[in-house]
């Protein structure tokens, strides 16, 4: 059995790409994690196709830090 993970990090237009680390999302993505667990057997096979579906609760949001600063008025 061969285990493995990875990251398809997602936009409103679609998959964007996929990774096998998180990374740094941009604007509007968001990653959602995928932990695969695959018979040995599947690799005999000449085609594979999966179904997946990813509830909300499954997306990881992008932790956004924002700093304010007070700017004193230039004399």
């Amino acid at each position: 059995m061969m285990k493995d993970s990875c990251y398809i990090v997602l936009s409103e237009y679609g998959i964007e790409r996929m990774t096998k680390r998180q990374g740094s999302l941009k604007r509007n993505e968001v990653a959602v994690k995928v932990n695969l667990s695959i018979a040995d057997s599947v690799f005999a096979e000449p085609a594979i196709s999966a179904a997946i579906v990813i509830p909300a609760s499954a997306v990881i949001h992008p932790d956004i830090e924002v700093t304010v600063e007070d700017q004193e008025p230039s004399a």
